[in-house]
């Protein structure tokens, strides 16, 4: 699954300046997008996805979970259904998280208005009209057709502040070493040490920029700002259920 969701600014004038062509310069960008994104372990950018939820067993058969990206299906907890949290019937599906928005869920060929629906824990799609989703779809069929059904939404985490203007900052430099342009800040692979009158090169392993050590400060302080773990409090005890928390309702903006 490539990275989507990611813009590249900042870095016009640079590039302006090295007269790339249109098509190496869309090659730069993309390459630093796909580095950054593989840095930081592929969390931000959502891409659009479809889903076609399923239950485990239904009508005796069994399915399994979907492959990832394109139109899968998706093994489907219940249909209609409460837990520990609700005192009443909810109707809920948990899907492939993190959904960072809805797009659209079909039913029978037919959209369901957004409105009707909320997220919870980032993988919970929630019917709030009273609706209730299928148990069970057709699968022999296209989705879109009656007895059939699926959700549309964008898979991933929101590009954090700060990711484009480092994505442009890592394109200017790619494009620089492209170039042999001597104001490229990348280090190069080659390195030299004396010993005993003697100069040896080294060959550079990639160990620090597998890592996403590129030796520029702003890059390298993005991603340890979004590698670097994050402590949230934690409620722990027997009687306490886990939490709801709505991260997507649905405005008109």
């Amino acid at each position: 699954m490539p990275a989507c969701g990611w813009e590249v600014i900042g870095c016009e004038s640079c590039l302006d300046g090295l007269n790339l062509s249109p098509e190496v310069r869309a090659e730069v960008e993309a390459w630093a997008v796909e580095r950054l994104w593989q840095w930081t372990n592929q969390r931000f950018g959502p891409c659009e996805e479809v889903i076609r939820p399923c239950r485990k067993t239904c009508n005796g058969y069994r399915v399994s979970a979907p492959p990832w990206g394109g139109i899968g299906w998706f093994g489907l907890t219940c249909g209609s259904c409460g837990d520990n949290c609700s005192c009443r019937e909810v109707s809920e599906v948990r899907l492939p998280g993190p959904i960072a928005e809805p797009l659209e869920v079909l039913i029978d060929g037919d959209p369901v208005d957004l409105s009707a629906f909320r997220v919870d824990n980032w993988n919970i799609l929630v019917r709030e009209d009273g609706g209730h989703f299928p148990i069970c779809q057709d699968m022999g069929k296209p989705l879109g057709e009656a007895g059939t059904w699926g959700v549309t939404y964008l898979l991933g985490e929101e590009v954090p502040a700060g990711g484009s203007l480092v994505a442009g900052i890592l394109a200017c430099e790619y494009a620089k070493s492209l170039c042999n342009d001597q104001t490229c800040r990348l280090p190069r692979r080659v390195s030299s040490i004396q010993r005993q009158g003697m100069v040896i090169g080294i060959l550079d392993n990639f160990t620090n920029i597998k890592e996403g050590f590129t030796g520029i400060f702003e890059i390298d302080d993005w991603i340890m700002a979004q590698v670097k773990p994050r402590r949230r409090a934690v409620i722990s005890s027997p009687d306490v259920a886990k939490p709801r928390i709505t991260t997507w309702t649905f405005s008109e903006s």
